[in-house]
């Protein structure tokens, strides 16, 4: 082989080389990219989750997925969470489901305009009051719901529809009007919950 044949022969191994790695490279960057994304989400007035990684208005509030951590595809097994969860706190199970479909539609990644977190759409605040680690952990965020739920069905003396009045608008509003505050939203919510309610114990039956 001639001096120019190896000089050519060796530039492509290096061609070749040097393509291998930019190759690598781009395929770490977008793994690296993609893992570390920030997203946006708010909800809208007609309860639809938007989420992006390019926000366009203010309404967007930041949050991020946990590494590795995958939806939960299976609605058995989300059911049994909600199962074993409520009988620990004495809930109807059928109620518990009601309000996350309301909530958040069996999203763990929801996050409210408001803040609120999760499938139980819990406020950070709250969840750290009822013991949360993970607000985005099913478990987790069920537990702190249905826990925060039980303690307001306490406070209105098992009334349910005050209970979940009291879990949208707040306690102390609750409390200020005796009954369930005469707010649009809440109003809905209350009927809401109780037709996911009503729905969840007729496919309990069957």
């Amino acid at each position: 082989m001639s001096i120019y044949q190896k000089i050519m022969s060796s530039s492509k191994v290096l061609q070749i080389i040097s393509l291998f790695t930019v190759s690598v490279s781009l395929c770490f960057s977008v793994t690296v990219s993609e893992a570390d994304a920030a997203f946006y989400a708010y909800r809208d007035s007609n309860g639809i989750l938007h989420i992006t990684n390019n926000p366009t208005d203010s309404a967007y509030k930041w949050f991020k997925r946990e590494s590795g951590d995958a939806d939960i595809s299976d609605s058995k097994n989300i059911d049994d969470i909600i199962y074993s969860i409520s009988k620990k706190y004495n809930v109807d199970p059928t109620l518990i489901k009601a309000i996350i479909k309301a909530e958040s539609n069996f999203d763990k990644y929801a996050v409210s305009s408001a803040g609120a977190r999760g499938l139980m759409q819990l406020m950070p605040a709250t969840a750290v009051k009822v013991g949360v680690s993970d607000i985005y952990n099913a478990s987790d965020n069920i537990e702190g719901g249905v826990k925060y739920f039980s303690y307001l069905m306490d406070k209105f003396d098992q009334q349910i529809t005050l209970a979940l009045a009291a879990y949208n608008a707040g306690e102390t509003v609750v409390r200020r009007y005796g009954k369930i505050p005469p707010y649009k939203e809440t109003l809905n919510y209350v009927k809401k919950v109780l037709k996911y309610q009503d729905h969840y114990t007729k496919l309990a039956k069957n």
